[in-house]
């Protein structure tokens, strides 16, 4: 069976969905249009701009992490993760390969 059709099973039965995209830019738009509009955050954190949504990024390229920060209503966080245990609204973390049989 081919293994993106696993991927996209096993990912169906944990609860996650699995959007193909064309690019990066494409995977970070269609992130942007799933955020609530309202930030409220769940516990104290260390974040210093309430009125931001907070991404978490890692292992993106320049050209992506600058599309996120030109966002007027976005934070991103690149390192220290910890500091926004109570706040990260997404995590865009950059994948080497996917493990079918786990959806992981």
């Amino acid at each position: 069976m081919d293994p993106i059709v696993v991927f996209k099973n096993k990912a169906k039965e944990t609860g996650s969905v699995v959007v193909e995209k064309k690019d990066v830019i494409s995977s970070i738009e269609y992130c942007l249009s799933l955020i609530p509009r309202e930030k409220k955050p769940i516990v104290l954190d260390k974040r210093k701009e309430n009125n931001k949504k907070i991404y978490g990024v890692w292992g993106l390229e320049k050209y992506a992490k600058e599309f996120l920060k030109s966002q007027k209503d976005i934070l991103v966080v690149e390192k220290n993760f910890r500091d926004y245990l109570g706040g990260i609204d997404v995590g865009i973390f950059k994948a080497d390969l996917g493990i079918a049989k786990t959806s992981t």
